[in-house]
């Protein structure tokens, strides 16, 4: 295949996208021409690549173009989606288990701390006959 057919067989991103390399410069030109070769005068001492395109067809690519960003885009943000709500989902996972571990603590605490009502009821039995003694001094 030579340049020729690269340039007939080319769309216009992929041939200039082809052609570019760092530090180069691309002019794309939208122009009604009646004839060629005035353009191609102008043109022709910048020692570049001359394609030309139908606008129509350059329309269509255009929109192709648009269409692929589009459904980029949506799928982006069905993925950021999806990410915020897995992240979502594991910061209430996260909350749970430490609410139920902090529930347990409090529990066990209160197992600690809860009196022995067997202990208490003879506490106060003590104290009751304690103070009828004393009434009888």
């Amino acid at each position: 295949m030579d340049t020729a057919d690269a340039v007939n067989n080319a769309s216009l991103i992929e041939q200039i996208a082809g052609k570019m390399v760092d530090d180069e410069v691309a002019i794309t030109a939208l122009a009604v021409e009646e004839e060629e070769a005035t353009l191609d005068a102008k043109l022709s001492k910048y020692k570049g690549v001359i394609a030309r395109f139908d606008a129509a067809v350059v329309a269509a690519e255009v929109d192709e173009a648009q269409m692929m960003a589009d459904e980029m885009a949506r799928q982006a943000r069905a993925e950021l989606r999806k990410e915020k709500k897995a992240s979502f989902k594991q910061k209430i996972m996260d909350k749970q288990t430490k609410l139920a571990a902090d529930c347990e603590e409090i529990w066990a605490t209160y197992n600690k701390v809860q009196p022995d009502m067997e202990q208490v009821d003879k506490t106060v039995d003590a104290y009751k006959t304690f103070k009828e003694e004393l009434k009888e001094l």
